[in-house]
């Protein structure tokens, strides 16, 4: 189960221009899928929700593969191809907060 999290795992984060680690129930994802939406970024943004996976061995295989690339065990985690940044909503939270979230994000996703 371990080696096929850890492809699967580094698929995703090439497949998806910006890949979102979740879980359904998560307020911090939910703030972060706003985000998406507000910037417009809804369908650039690929969200694997863990708590829905069925196999629920394969899902916690893949939430920790997830936490070993990541260095945070934490949803969300959110990876970005075009630059290899990883971020959480603690990130972005700041950023907004500093009023500099708009020009973060055209840095991470090089639009």
């Amino acid at each position: 189960m371990l080696n096929i999290a850890h492809t699967d795992a580094a698929k995703l984060r090439q497949e998806y221009e910006i890949l979102m680690v979740s879980k359904s129930w998560c307020p911090d994802c939910h703030y972060m899928q706003k985000i998406w939406k507000d910037f417009g970024l809804e369908d650039r943004a690929h969200i694997v929700e863990l708590d829905k996976i069925e196999d629920k061995d394969y899902a916690l295989a893949l939430e920790n593969e997830f936490a070993a690339i990541s260095g945070e065990h934490w949803v969300p985690t959110i990876f970005f191809r075009a630059s290899d940044a990883i971020k959480t909503d603690r990130h972005f939270r700041q950023w907004e907060k500093d009023g500099v979230l708009a020009e973060e994000l055209q840095k991470l996703t090089q639009v």
